[in-house]
């Protein structure tokens, strides 16, 4: 269920899902996923990149993209939501670190079943979105 709603949420409550991910993980399946959703998730290598952007005052969260460009308007803004600070963060992940994909937004989002901070994840800083 949380894969097929997923896209629909903006304000996730990232550490509440970690938490049930870690307790669903024992019995995950990648068959949650639509199937076109699935076939792209098979897709994937089994060491890939990901991108997260975000504003650098909040912490890391579940919701990656394949997508670099996709991850650099997040952390500028999206939705009307302008960050001061935009960072983008890059890691290397294994596939298995994936809970879902989704792309019901065009986004190529990843959703990972942690948002721990890797000791080898770059980050760096994005100019700042200006009005007008």
């Amino acid at each position: 269920m949380v894969a097929a709603e997923w896209a629909g949420f903006d304000c996730i409550p990232y550490a509440d899902f970690a938490t049930a991910f870690a307790e669903m993980r024992r019995d995950w399946t990648p068959d949650i996923m639509s199937t076109d959703d699935r076939s792209q998730y098979d897709a994937l290598p089994p060491v890939l990149t990901v991108y997260r952007g975000q504003d650098a005052s909040r912490r890391l969260g579940l919701s990656w993209s394949l997508c670099r460009d996709t991850a650099v308007g997040f952390a500028i803004g999206h939705r009307e939501i302008w960050h001061p600070n935009p960072v983008l963060t890059t890691r290397r992940i294994q596939k298995s670190k994936i809970a879902f994909f989704t792309d019901e937004r065009k986004e190529k989002e990843v959703v990972l079943f942690s948002c721990r901070p890797y000791a080898h994840d770059k980050i760096k800083a994005l100019p700042a979105h200006s009005e007008g």
